[in-house]
Parts: C-alpha cells; sequence; structure tokens
C-alpha cells in the first residue's frame, strides 16, 4: 500500500482524486504562506527563489520538506551560476587594461622618441645685463634643440620696447627683427646676433620680447614658443638740472631754470622736453618759447658735451601747507605723434610748499579768485582786494598797490571805492592810511576788502594784436611793531587778464556776379529752376584759431549744385541731412583786418512752390561758425542769419527783385 500524503480528503471520511499539477500547486501555495506568515523568520522572507523550473521526470507526490529542499537547491544553483559569471567578466577586464597598458607604455617607449616638446628648445639671449641708453646695445639670441629631431621652417621674432631706433639709422624707430632661421637639427644650435639702441630712464627695466615659430618632420602645423628678456638702461646720454626753489606763496611768481647737457660721445636726436605742471601753477612765459601749446620744446640735435637752457616762469596758485610736484619729462619723439615722447630719456621731479605770506592779499576779478580770467575786449573788470594779517600782532600803515598796464584800460573811466584813487603818473590804484582808515591798523587774523572797476578798450581801438593778456600786479606792505622794533612786512600777487579773439562769419547770396555763373528767371518763378551764389567769409582778431568749421542746412527746396570756389576750400555736403559744412581748419591771427577775409563761395539751386509767392525764399538756413583759440582755450562761435534771395550786394538788384513772383 503506497504511503501518499492525503492531501484533500471529503468531510465523509472517503478519499478524492487529485491531479499530480493541483496538487503540486497546493504545496506551492502553503510554503508561500509559510513564507509570508508574520510569525516566520525574516531572513526566510528575504530569499530571493529565483526561477524554478520544472524536470521531465516529475514527482507525482511531494511531501512539504521535499517541496522546501528542492526550491532551495534551485535558487542556490543559479546564485552560483551568477557569481561565476562575474568573476569571469572582472579578470577579463582586468587582462584586458593590464594590455591596453602594456601597449601604451611601449607606444611611449618606443615610438615616444620621435615626440617634440617645447621644453628641449632653450632660447638664450647673450650680453650685457644693462645697456647705457642712447648707445648700440650688442646680443645675441641662441636657439638649442635638445629634441631627438629636428625643427624646421624655424622663424624668429625679435620685439622691442618702445622708443627703440635703429642702429644703421637712428632717426627711424625699431619695432621688430624678422629673421628666418630655417632647419636647427637634433641637439644642435643656432645662433643670430643683433643690436639695437635702447632708450630709457636711468635703472629702468626694458623688455625684449622673442617668438620662435618651428614645425616637426612630417606636419605642416606650426608650433611657437615665447620668452621674454630683462635688460637694464645704466646710464642716460642726457642729464637734466633743475634750479628752483621749494616754497613760495600763494600768488607768487616761480621761476624754474633747466640745464640739458649731453652725457654720451654719441649723436642723440629728436630730443623733446615735455612739462607737466600741477594744480595751481598757470604758465606765464618761457625762454626759449615753447614749441607747441605751454609745456612742449622741440630740443632737436644733441651733439657730445652739448647742453641746453630754458627758463620757465609761472605763478603759484594754492592754500597753505599744499605740496605740487613739477614733472620735466626729457626723450626721443615719437615719430608718428610729434608732440608725444616715444622712449623716456630721463625724468626729473621738483616739489615745492605753499605758505602763507604774514601779511597776504589777493586780487579776485569779477568773482572769480584765482587763474587767468578770459574776456573779451570792451568788457568790464569789478576788482576786489583783500588784504588780511597772519601775524599773531597788528599791522600798522598798510599801503596797497595795484598797476594798470598802459594800453588796455579807458583810464578815465577808472572807478577806486574804500577811499582809494587812480594815480595815472604812474598808472596804480593806491590806497593807504590817509585814504582808507582801515589801513591803519589791523589786528591779528584779520582783514580789509577793497575795489575798484576799470573797462577794457573796445577791439576797435586796441587795433591788430596779437595774443593780447594783461597781468595786475598787486602789492600790500605794512610795519609790524615788536618790542619796540619795526619790521617791514610785504607781498604782492599778480592776475592775469587774457583776451579771446573775435571770431566774425559774414554771409551773402549774389546772381549775376562772381566767379560762378548762374541761370533761372529773376526773380524767381514757381517750379522753375534759379541758382544762387552763396559766399561765406571769415574774419579774426587777435589770436591763432583751430578747428575752424562753418555748418549750415538747405531748406528742403534747395539743392545743393556741387559747384565750389575756389577748389583749394573743403566744402562737404551730406545729402541725408542737407547740411553743407566748410572744414576750414587753421585760422591765422588778423584774418580780414588788414588782410582778405577767408571766403568761400558755392551754388544752390532753388525751385519755389506755388505758396511761396510774394515770399523771399531763405537759401541757407542760420549758418554758424565755430573754432578753439589757441591762445586762450577758449570755444569760439559766430553765427549769421538765414541767407536769403535778397541779393543786396549784386549789381542787377532792385526792389522785388528777391521776390517769388506769378
Amino acid at each position: 500500500m503506497d504511503n501518499k500524503p492525503n492531501l484533500n480528503t471529503e468531510q465523509d471520511g472517503s478519499e478524492q482524486k487529485i491531479e499530480p499539477e493541483l496538487r503540486e500547486k497546493s504545496a506551492i501555495d502553503s510554503l508561500n504562506e509559510r513564507l509570508y506568515s508574520p510569525n516566520q523568520n525574516f531572513e526566510k522572507q528575504k530569499i530571493n527563489y529565483g526561477k524554478i523550473e520544472s524536470s521531465p521526470e516529475t514527482k507525482s507526490n511531494w511531501s512539504e520538506n521535499e517541496i522546501e529542499e528542492d526550491v532551495a537547491d534551485r535558487v542556490t544553483g543559479t546564485f552560483m551560476k551568477k557569481k561565476k559569471t562575474f568573476i569571469k567578466a572582472f579578470v577579463l577586464s582586468a587582462i584586458g587594461f593590464f594590455v591596453i597598458s602594456i601597449a601604451i607604455g611601449a607606444f611611449v617607449l618606443l615610438g615616444g622618441r620621435n615626440q617634440v616638446s617645447s621644453e628641449n628648445i632653450i632660447i638664450s639671449l647673450k650680453g650685457a645685463p644693462t645697456a647705457p641708453a642712447g648707445k648700440i646695445f650688442d646680443f645675441s639670441i641662441s636657439i638649442e634643440n635638445k629634441n631627438t629631431v629636428s625643427l624646421e621652417k624655424s622663424k624668429l621674432t625679435v620685439t622691442y620696447p618702445d622708443g627703440t631706433r635703429n642702429p644703421k639709422n637712428p632717426q627711424n624707430e625699431l619695432l621688430r627683427d624678422n629673421l628666418d632661421i630655417g632647419l636647427i637639427a637634433s641637439n644642435s644650435v643656432s645662433k643670430k646676433e643683433l643690436n639695437s639702441i635702447l632708450y630709457g630712464d636711468k635703472g629702468s627695466q626694458r623688455i625684449i620680447s622673442i617668438t620662435y615659430e618651428y614645425s616637426v618632420p612630417g606636419s605642416n602645423t606650426p608650433f611657437i614658443k615665447k620668452q621674454d628678456f630683462e635688460v637694464t638702461i645704466d646710464a642716460s646720454p642726457i642729464i637734466v638740472e633743475v634750479e628752483m626753489g621749494n616754497e613760495f606763496t600763494s600768488g607768487q611768481n616761480a621761476t624754474s631754470d633747466i640745464t640739458i647737457s649731453s652725457n654720451t660721445d654719441e649723436v642723440v636726436k629728436d630730443v623733446m622736453l615735455v612739462v607737466e605742471y600741477p594744480f595751481g601753477f598757470e604758465f606765464k612765459s618761457a625762454s626759449p618759447k615753447t614749441s607747441f601749446g605751454n609745456e612742449i620744446w622741440y630740443l632737436g640735435t644733441f651733439a657730445p658735451n652739448e647742453n641746453k637752457k630754458i627758463s620757465i616762469t609761472g605763478q603759484i596758485i594754492g592754500a597753505s601747507s599744499d605740496e605740487r610736484t613739477i614733472r620735466f619729462k626729457l626723450g626721443v619723439r615719437d615719430s608718428q605723434n610729434i608732440n608725444e615722447i616715444s622712449s623716456l630719456i630721463s625724468e626729473t621731479t621738483r616739489v615745492y610748499k605753499i605758505r602763507n605770506p604774514l601779511l597776504g592779499v589777493s586780487l579776485s576779478i569779477n568773482n572769480r579768485d584765482s587763474g587767468s580770467y578770459i574776456t573779451d575786449m570792451g568788457s568790464l573788470i569789478n576788482g576786489a582786494i583783500t588784504v588780511w594779517n597772519n601775524t599773531g600782532e597788528t599791522v600798522e600803515n598798510i599801503e596797497v598797490s595795484v598797476s594798470v598796464p598802459a594800453g588796455y584800460f579807458e583810464e578815465q573811466k577808472i572807478k577806486v571805492e574804500d577811499g582809494g584813487f587812480y594815480r595815472s603818473s604812474d598808472r596804480k590804484i593806491v590806497w593807504d592810511r590817509n585814504s582808507t582808515t582801515a589801513l591803519k591798523s589791523v589786528g591779528p587774523n584779520n582783514k580789509v576788502i577793497l575795489g575798484f572797476n576799470a573797462a577794457l578798450l573796445s577791439a576797435s581801438i586796441l587795433g591788430s594784436r596779437k595774443n593780447p593778456e594783461i597781468d595786475l600786479l598787486t602789492s600790500v606792505k605794512g610795519q609790524k611793531v615788536s618790542g619796540g622794533n619795526d619790521s617791514v612786512l610785504q607781498s604782492e600777487i599778480s592776475r592775469n587778464i587774457k583776451i579771446k579773439s573775435r571770431l566774425s562769419l559774414i554771409g551773402q547770396s549774389l546772381y549775376s556776379t562772381g566767379n560762378i555763373v548762374n541761370s533761372g528767371p529773376i526773380p524767381p518763378v514757381p517750379n522753375q529752376k534759379t541758382t544762387y551764389t552763396i559766399i561765406l567769409s571769415l574774419t579774426n582778431s587777435y589770436n591763432n584759431l583751430s578747428r575752424t568749421v562753418v555748418t549750415a542746412k538747405l531748406p528742403s527746396y534747395v539743392d545743393w549744385e556741387d559747384v565750389v570756389y575756389p577748389s583749394s576750400e573743403t566744402v562737404s555736403y551730406d545729402p541725408t541731412n542737407k547740411e553743407v559744412a566748410w572744414i576750414v581748419g587753421p585760422l591765422s591771427a588778423n584774418t580780414g583786418i588788414g588782410t582778405p577775409a577767408r571766403s568761400v563761395a558755392f551754388k544752390v539751386g532753388l525751385v519755389p512752390s506755388v505758396t511761396q509767392v510774394g515770399s523771399v525764399p531763405i537759401l541757407l538756413e542760420k549758418p554758424v561758425a565755430e573754432a578753439i583759440d589757441d591762445f586762450t582755450k577758449e570755444e569760439l562761435t559766430s553765427s549769421k542769419d538765414s541767407i536769403t534771395t535778397r541779393i543786396q550786394n549784386d549789381p542787377i538788384y532792385r526792389s522785388g527783385i528777391d521776390t517769388v513772383s506769378e
């Protein structure tokens, strides 16, 4: 009798036949219930049973223990298979990495012998570590190739610092040397001899930059290596010495005496001096005169042992205890910009202090306390003088005077306030204790204010002068009584007045006369073109002008005919804006005063509308002239009313000829 387990029994105790598949499923279901029962061990719940494969020879009857053992065996077998597969893959990857590493190492050791490294290219500059400025500096550049292959198509570029000069022609600037080196074999050296003339202040560093370009066998790709070398300037070819005081009172004039001496046996060319003035230093004069502005002198060529001298005078303005620095720069003039230094030879500075005088004085002109006062001829000058006592004691018997230069003021109209008067015998405005009670005695830290006004002559009386300016010298003197001993205190200040130039624009229209031929009906009629000549003229009085230009616009009904006389004048026309521009440029002093005015003529065409019948049409709208006064640095303008068809200066002019007719 078989000992099969009774898996399913009817209630009456009779046995029911069950198919094997159902029996097996019931066993698995029973196992699942046991595995996921809350009373079962957690470790058993974590087991991954995997896929259970059925065997061709499957038992028809299973016990619960047999089922558990069979499932466990199958799960363990699947896990072991996966573990063996991972280990195998890891070992194969390690072997592959090892083989690749050996291959790379072999390539580097065997094939790498033909590789080029820039570290194996040695660039050297051989020469003295220092160089005297202005003399020929000889040096050599060597390129050593320590690579195992040659360097091909080699080129060398040597870039010099600004201001370097060509030894073969010192007047020419030397920017760079371009050298063709060619082939440099393995473990070989190529050497080039070079020279230049360096400039710089003593002790300054100058940089010579080297760029080496090359290629390697079998490649057209260029490679570059760069290197910089420093050269120290150990001597200056020209020495600058400056003599000047180191302490001044505000308002005092200061003079700088400059001696420029050659310090070499070589000729130095294109030398220039540039002086940088500090705030509060007002340039007054120089000997010799400047070459440009108030600060540039072109000194030209210096022969061995040659020296040149310059004297500069300026007024010092500032508050007590202020320190100011004035710089003197000497160098080689730039070949492209003649007002700039391309290479510095020497730089010298002088520092000065400003102190308050014991008995001080200041002069305000039209409420301006310092600097040059710029005005027109015919204007009124209001002067206010302040005298102050900076001592700790009383100052007595004070005298104040203002010197009035001849030829600029209407002397009969000079008015003096606060008890003073104008003494025409020596052209001085004076105040003293007899005329002004306040000047008898001024206590410590007290001040007195005095006033006057004077009118400048009109331009017509002044006549044709160039760069007119006025210096008003104001002096103060007083006595300080201390311990029975009198001591005289005095100081002075000079204030400058510059007269700006007078620019004047004149405009007119013509038809029948002049150098341009016109056509069309006169008087003009609607829808027909009549051409006119526009003439613009400029006059200028005292000072040279620069950047002079005249601009105006054409109305919509006026055409530009592109005829200009004389052809030497530059006149442009912008059709988009209908703007005419006459580019005058420099305009000399006294142009049109005893000499012809500067003039230009051009042709325009008028096509009036029927709506303009009975009117006098505008041909050129409100021309304006602008310029810069080279002496005062002021911007000048002059405008003119619009120019119309009213050709009053034309011989054919008569009443009504300027009006559009029907």
